[in-house]
């Protein structure tokens, strides 16, 4: 059954992948070849990503929607512990 926020959250993790990467995770010889990996989820993953956006992308990239990561997840991973957030972070944040 098809899940909009968990597809929403596989996009992400595609978007994630191309920003920091400047490529796509998935590779293949042809489109079927490449329509296979998506389905697999065999991301290619650089060896210069750190453990942390490794496992990140895992987990957003989870082939089965059930065990994907929800945004609040994502949000609490150890990859974003360094990164500050307002203290409310529910308001959208405004310009002073």
């Amino acid at each position: 059954m098809y899940d909009g926020k968990a597809a929403d959250i596989w996009a992400l993790g595609i978007c994630l992948f191309r920003t920091v990467a400047g490529a796509f995770p998935f590779k293949g010889i042809n489109e079927s070849d490449l329509y296979n990996k998506i389905k697999a989820g065999l991301a290619s993953l650089p060896k210069t990503f750190s453990k942390e956006l490794k496992d990140l992308l895992h987990g957003l990239l989870d082939v089965n929607a059930e065990t994907r990561l929800s945004a609040g997840q994502a949000l609490k991973h150890c990859f974003f512990h360094d990164v500050s957030r307002p203290e409310d972070s529910t308001k959208p944040p405004t310009v002073d």
